[in-house]
């Protein structure tokens, strides 16, 4: 029986990864190692943005330094937190009446490769944040998805909340993850992890470790859970 979430964001919760894609490339042009969307969608999809960067700039032959790194890092975030106040991440249409159904049900936690000022925001706006105990971030972790660092410490974290309200701990097995990538859905398996794979951004092969599969975040309900789970 299913007794926690593990939420991925970007792809599951908004469709927010053209709008990385823009910013990315916002910071990487001026040093020409910009890249294609098709690149994007191959390679990049569920990297951090430091992975993301390096692997830009090893894509064309240059060095990134420790310094030059956290500076685009920063750049970066700042071209997305301008997209998001113009109004250029939506959610996935349902998405958040199904987190908040789902929360009423569950505790759930988000576990993401983005950083965290990427995330508050958008969750403020669509008034979400009180649906989810907490966030794993690119901030929290040394190694990013598809390492299982970033799912362990969201699953210890569903824990610690558990024991912190007097509730009984839960195994891994109790644990559900929704992701939308095969970077994540590694990261999810390698730390013992099932998931549901949402085909937002990768068609089913792609996803062909999920456990389950969905066309949309919209489509699971505490039912559908119960009944596949």
């Amino acid at each position: 029986m299913i007794k926690a979430l593990i939420f991925d964001f970007d792809g599951v919760v908004v469709d927010s990864e053209p709008v990385h894609f823009r910013a990315l490339n916002v910071v990487l042009t001026p040093y020409d190692a910009g890249i294609t969307w098709e690149d994007y969608e191959k390679v990049f999809i569920g990297f951090d943005d430091r992975d993301a960067l390096h692997e830009a700039f090893n894509a064309v032959g240059k060095i990134l330094d420790k310094a030059l790194l956290e500076e685009l890092v920063q750049k970066k975030a700042k071209q997305y937190l301008a997209f998001i106040e113009a109004g250029d991440v939506p959610v996935f249409d349902g998405a958040p009446e199904t987190i908040r159904s789902l929360s009423a049900e569950y505790p759930i936690i988000i576990c993401s490769g983005a950083l965290r000022s990427d995330i508050e925001p958008i969750l403020a706006k669509h008034d979400l944040g009180s649906c989810f105990i907490g966030m794993v971030t690119a901030e929290d972790v040394a190694k990013s998805k598809p390492h299982p660092e970033s799912y362990e410490k969201a699953f210890e974290g569903l824990n610690s909340y558990l024991v912190s309200k007097s509730l009984t701990a839960i195994s891994k097995d109790e644990a559900l993850v929704i992701e939308d990538t095969p970077v994540g859905l590694r990261s999810a398996n390698s730390a013992g992890l099932e998931a549901v794979g949402v085909l937002t951004t990768h068609n089913a092969d792609d996803l062909f470790t999920a456990k389950k599969l969905v066309e949309h975040t919209r489509d699971i309900s505490v039912e559908w859970i119960t009944e596949h789970f």
